[in-house]
């Protein structure tokens, strides 16, 4: 690996440093990025009335069970799409992996709201996942590739408030449509806008600079080893995917990040992504006729709290180093679980909303860090594979802890125990995080 060397920080605040090309990529990339939200959102806001209305009414009351089907689905194609798409986008270029990325999930977000079965949605929802999961590595790897290096942190970390932007414009159209018992159908027909916007990004997205740069490199690495006029061993023509386990360091950057990745997301999918639920069985319980849309509430608060973390992540990575800042958000995270499903609901639905917001601002929040840091992992010609493999593979061990979070609600009859078991993964994140390098002010390698 090529040596890292620090910076000089440039004077003057970041946005001095971004031209109009640099705001046009970034508008372009957070707008697919925007949908992703939409998308992943839409599921998890309509999720409990809309398997309930797919299922006989003799197995409503396993609804629970069915839904973590569905999510188990959607993440598994997200985990899937994901690896793959990173391969895809560091071979045939970041702009082109987008656009194939956003017509994928658009069109069978689509097809969602036209299931009959669950059986149906948890198929459309693993290809709607496929998608998703293609979008955010090139994505963050066009704005990592082409800002300006001291303006790229915030530059991230506002590509990254889109999802929570996506995840609001979900739970607001979730709250119109749910006043009919099929109206949640509508919230994913809405889903096929995004795939307007590919015609925009093939006219006005330029493709990054140093990926071609990086492309130009390893074809002619290529081409030398074909003419026989290459013959030691180096890692330009190794597969992607393969080199992440080849190079010693590249390989345990890549396992204790992965560790570190599987908190983050294990701790939102598996534990906050039933808050919306608890929510309405909390209205349930307090019998309101509006019970249903409480949990378009909490969507809508727990993503505009999760907005505001994404964007003060980057200070506070700027300021006390990548590390430190993962260290403390997931910290902070595995409190406000617990601190929602039983100090919230000793208190009406406003106190519940409160720790919401709060649970919202760490758990989701906090994936701003993937978005700074991954990149900074991994050279330009493995950028997209490392970041996406990282984010994404995550999502298998997700799988997992949604079946199982699925099972203990059942079990425990209630969302609160189920919840603070599967949010302790944080745990294992703050043990991993220690042996990872700081790469705050470090170069980008080729």
């Amino acid at each position: 690996m090529n040596e890292q060397v620090p910076l000089q920080a440039a004077a003057g605040p970041w946005w001095q440093a971004v031209g109009r090309r640099d705001w046009r990529t970034w508008f372009l990339a957070m707008l697919g990025w925007t949908f992703d939200g939409y998308e992943a959102t839409a599921l998890t806001v309509v999720l409990i009335p809309a398997v309930s209305s797919l299922l006989p009414r003799t197995a409503v009351h396993l609804a629970p069970v069915y839904a973590s089907l569905v999510v188990a689905a959607a993440l598994l194609g997200w985990g899937v799409g994901g690896i793959l798409g990173g391969v895809v986008a560091d071979y045939v270029g970041r702009k082109r992996a987008m656009i194939y990325a956003i017509l994928t999930y658009a069109i069978f977000t689509a097809l969602t709201g036209f299931a009959t079965s669950w059986q149906w949605m948890a198929v459309f929802r693993f290809l709607t996942g496929f998608g998703i999961g293609s979008e955010w590595g090139t994505g963050t790897a066009m704005i990592f590739e082409t800002w300006p290096k001291r303006a790229r942190t915030m530059g991230l970390v506002l590509l990254q408030s889109g999802f929570g932007v996506g995840a609001v414009l979900a739970a607001a159209v979730a709250l119109a449509a749910l006043h009919t018992p099929q109206g949640w159908r509508w919230v994913f027909y809405i889903g096929v806008l995004p795939a307007l916007v590919t015609l925009w990004l093939r006219r006005d997205m330029p493709e990054s600079a140093r990926w071609e740069e990086a492309d130009r490199h390893r074809r002619e690495v290529a081409r030398l080893r074909r003419e026989g006029r290459l013959r030691e061993q180096t890692h330009e023509d190794t597969f992607t995917l393969a080199y992440l386990f080849v190079d010693p360091e590249i390989r345990r950057r890549t396992l204790l990040a992965l560790a570190v990745g599987t908190a983050t997301t294990v701790g939102y999918w598996g534990a906050s992504t039933w808050m919306p639920a608890a929510m309405i069985a909390h209205a349930t319980q307090l019998h309101l006729k509006t019970a249903p849309l409480w949990g378009a509430y909490t969507g809508i608060i727990f993503n505009l709290a999760a907005i505001v973390g994404y964007i003060t992540f980057a200070p506070l990575a700027d300021g006390l180093g990548r590390k430190k800042a993962i260290a403390l958000v997931q910290f902070l995270a595995l409190l406000s679980i617990p601190a929602f499903f039983y100090l919230g609901s000793t208190g009406g639905l406003g106190r519940l909303i409160v720790f919401a917001a709060i649970a919202g601002y760490f758990t989701l929040g906090q994936f701003s860090w993937m978005t700074i840091y991954l990149p900074e992992l991994y050279p330009t010609r493995a950028r997209t594979t490392g970041s996406g493999f990282i984010f994404n593979f995550t999502r298998f061990f997700t799988v997992v802890s949604v079946l199982v979070a699925g099972q203990l609600i059942a079990a425990f009859h209630g969302y609160a125990k189920a919840a603070t078991i599967i949010g302790l993964i944080y745990v294992i994140g703050l043990a991993a995080i220690g042996f990872l390098p700081e790469t705050k002010g470090k170069e980008l390698e080729l």
